[in-house]
């Protein structure tokens, strides 16, 4: 069994960098038509409006979207980044049909607006006409698209829409999403100790030395703005930046637009705080790559093996979860602190010229950041042992994420204890206040009958 096994892997490592040996001559050889197979990408939402509201950012600026909301920028950055997809992949390469078909793209996204209306607005760049019309037929019965109630614009909007489905062509496009509680994927809202060392991270002695560091460039941008920011605590400093770099994407809040530099400084601060809390703790990234171990090579064997249509599969998602696969991915710290609104991570997957279609070993995986090599090329089965060293087990995740019971229980006691002690000395305040009441009110009688 040993000598079988160490044979087998003897075979697999030749075929290994056989491949990679092929995919390194295709790189300077013009004869290689190497066919792309899947496409997966990893989608950071567009310009957002700040998370929080800040007293003092309120007087001068004005989101009409709420907090935490996709920006107009943010949608025509997914729209242009949509549209620079279907360039590649329906336009040239001629790899995805040229209106929507459900078979082929699969879109999912976090359970939260801005990435689910990011996934919406790269979706219509994807797809700008709808492949959807009325039939002449349908066009003349109109009950078959009328709704069941009257409607006055009726003849208005058949005039407009003639025989397109919707406005414009605009294509529905499903974009489904997961409970942010039990998206392992996607969100980190499923691990509980990462809110938890999020909000610890701003107490650390490495958050302070990092304030020192930026807090000059801070107190400038603050003075140019119009806002005061001085003193201020731990937990503030995140929010004021975050107000900062918000209100570079919107042309009539961009302060800074006369002073780039010192607004690329704000993004650099920015994000290395987001760094800061997914690197508290070690194992924090590796969390993030749990389901991403397990999803990502079922997809490219399901499309080596003919058990899918897919061609395209979008994720939208956030920074901290880019930023998560980056840092356990041990990359360049170059390329993990500029990930701006919008970045994408695309895992291709691709088949050598001339191999079988459901040969494994004639596959390949190509990984990039916003078109720049992200990492070297692997084989599928390279990939796949590469993702699973830096993910965590099932049976880990649960334990890493969960939040210490017993300094849980610690705090719960110790509220309940002072509960109980406040209102003991309430009720034993009230006590006293009646009987003083009561005694003075007998020794007013007494008095009066005297």
């Amino acid at each position: 069994e040993i000598y079988t096994s160490l044979f087998v892997g003897s075979v697999r490592c030749v075929q290994e960098t056989v491949i990679i040996s092929l995919v390194i001559f295709c790189a300077f050889s013009a004869k290689c038509a190497d066919s792309l197979k899947l496409a997966i990408v990893f989608l950071r939402h567009g310009a957002r409006t700040p998370r929080e509201e800040v007293e003092e950012f309120e007087k001068r600026f004005e989101w009409p979207q709420g907090s935490d909301q996709l920006t107009g920028s943010g949608q025509r950055q997914q729209y242009l980044l949509g549209r620079l997809m279907r360039k590649k992949y329906i336009e040239d390469l001629q790899f995805l049909s040229p209106s929507y078909d459900e078979k082929k793209l699969y879109v999912r996204s976090s359970d939260n607006d801005r990435t689910i209306m990011s996934a919406q607005s790269f979706t219509l760049g994807l797809y700008p006409g709808g492949n959807l019309k009325l039939s002449k037929q349908q066009l003349e019965k109109e009950w078959s698209w009328t709704p069941a109630f009257p409607l006055t614009l009726e003849k208005e909007i058949k005039d407009q829409l003639n025989d397109s489905a919707l406005p414009y062509d605009f294509p529905a496009i499903p974009v489904l999403s997961f409970n942010k509680k039990l998206d392992k994927l996607l969100s980190f809202s499923s691990c509980p100790r990462f809110a938890n060392n999020r909000d610890l991270y701003y107490h650390t002695s490495k958050f302070q030395t990092l304030y020192k560091e930026y807090n000059t460039t801070l107190q400038e941008v603050c003075g140019i703005i119009g806002i005061k920011c001085n003193n201020l605590q731990e937990g503030d400093v995140w929010n004021y930046v975050d107000q900062i770099v918000t209100t570079e994407f919107d042309e009539k809040l961009d302060a800074l637009s006369k002073y780039p530099e010192l607004a690329e400084k704000m993004d650099e601060f920015y994000t290395d705080m987001e760094i800061g809390e997914l690197t508290m703790e070690k194992m924090m990234s590796s969390v993030a790559m749990n389901e991403f171990s397990q999803i990502i090579p079922r997809y490219l064997l399901d499309a080596i093996h003919n058990r899918t249509s897919l061609k395209m599969i979008l994720m939208s998602t956030h920074e901290s979860t880019i930023l998560s696969y980056l840092i356990a991915w041990n990359v360049s710290k170059n390329i993990y602190r500029r990930v701006p609104y919008a970045s994408h991570i695309l895992v291709e997957l691709m088949k050598k010229d001339g191999m079988r279609d459901d040969d494994e070993e004639a596959h390949y995986v190509n990984v990039t950041i916003n078109n720049q090599k992200l990492l070297d090329v692997m084989s599928v089965h390279q990939f796949k042992v590469f993702l699973e060293q830096k993910g965590v087990l099932d049976g880990e995740w649960d334990v890493i994420c969960k939040i210490d019971e017993s300094s849980s229980s610690f705090n719960s006691s110790l509220i309940l204890h002072t509960f109980l002690i406040i209102l003991g000395i309430s009720l034993a305040g009230a006590i006293f206040v009646l009987y003083w009441h009561k005694m003075k009110n007998e020794k007013n009688q007494a008095y009066s009958n005297t």
